[in-house]
């Protein structure tokens, strides 16, 4: 499956894809290239209404006004979505989702807890829904009908199970970098924001890495000497997450067979949709003070590269956590059992 929205899987396997259902590539491998017109016109045809509707009737011509439906944020929402209906439909044994350029991926990956908006965003939608019902008679158009909320409820369902979906054990992530130095920044950032959503990171690939050769010239030595150096930075930086390594190729990966011997070199005789690594990002530990008789619980949290981080905060809202590092913010419920603790008896720590 692409998220991108400038798909690029028909390109790399050098046949047409289809953006509405799997299509057969080879034996026992299909693929998809998300569609997110198709998607919003399947998932949310009473959003689209109320939102078209609402820019006409300021105004907005009918031709614009159905374009501005496309709103901020839909192909991510719909790529998850699809991720999860695939993911559960029982059809594959594995399912691999292609994410555009990093920032893209980390919107893509934080959607699911924006939309929710923790508790206390539930509570503020299921409190928008019912004032709205009141105020329909009064206002007309204006105002969001029952389809509309129906299919927003759908939506904020599908995103908690899809939160829920993400965090499972059986979902991992892996990033891809070039051994240049904004890559690796670039990438470290990525790692910390991961981790910060709990996700299971369980493979660092490094492409395009230039093979080492005196005959290559006075040019291409120095940028093979350089990969050589990032290499070292790469493996050191990420440990204990494993790191594959792909040379750049004599010729360009396009196609079944091309790609094949790609995943040869990369992963030998290891199955490629093994989970390679798996470590815990949250967990909660219990201290006891024998002489004042009472409990404390420390939510523990790892954060990789936390010394490059310019800015860290962690708040209390309600029954949530919010933790923001840098641009990057995280909203925890907190495990039921915690609700009640002030914090005299609930701290957070940040590891690093």
């Amino acid at each position: 499956m692409s998220s991108d929205p400038a798909h690029s899987l028909s390109d790399v396997f050098n046949v047409r894809i289809s953006r509405n259902d799997p299509q057969k590539i080879e034996e026992n491998l299909y693929g998809l290239e998300v569609d997110t017109v198709y998607e919003l016109k399947k998932n949310m045809s009473g959003f689209q209404k109320f939102v078209s509707t609402s820019y006409k009737n300021k105004g907005i011509d009918s031709g614009m006004a159905s374009e501005l439906t496309t709103q901020p944020g839909l192909d991510e929402i719909f790529a998850l979505s699809r991720l999860l209906d695939e993911s559960q439909s029982g059809k594959w044994d594995a399912v691999v989702l292609d994410t555009s350029p990093t920032g893209n991926t980390l919107r893509l990956l934080a959607y699911p807890e924006i939309i929710i908006g923790g508790n206390m965003g539930k509570q503020f939608f299921k409190l928008y829904k019912s004032m709205s019902s009141l105020a329909r008679p009064l206002s007309g158009t204006s105002i969001p009908d029952d389809d509309f909320f129906n299919e927003v409820n759908v939506l904020l369902k599908q995103m908690e199970d899809i939160n829920q979906f993400i965090l499972s054990p059986e979902v991992t992530f892996r990033l891809v970098l070039n051994p240049e130095k904004l890559s690796i920044l670039e990438t470290k950032r990525a790692y910390t924001f991961v981790h910060l959503y709990g996700i299971n990171i369980d493979g660092i690939f490094i492409n395009k890495i230039l093979p080492t050769s005196t005959t290559v010239g006075e040019y291409f030595e120095f940028w093979a000497d350089l990969h050589s150096k990032y290499l070292m930075e790469i493996d050191n930086s990420f440990y204990p997450t494993p790191v594959f390594r792909c040379h750049l190729q004599r010729h360009e990966p396009i196609g079944p067979d091309a790609l094949h011997e790609i995943s040869r070199l990369v992963f030998g005789d290891q199955a490629a949709d093994r989970i390679f690594y798996s470590g815990k990002n949250f967990w909660i530990e219990s201290s006891k003070n024998e002489l004042r008789e009472d409990h404390h619980e420390i939510l523990c949290i790892k954060i990789p590269f936390l010394k490059d981080a310019e800015d860290v905060s962690v708040e209390r809202m309600g029954t949530d956590i919010v933790v923001a590092v840098d641009r990057a913010q995280r909203i925890i419920t907190l495990p039921r059992a915690l609700y009640s603790l002030s914090w005299r008896s609930l701290s957070v720590r940040i590891i690093s």
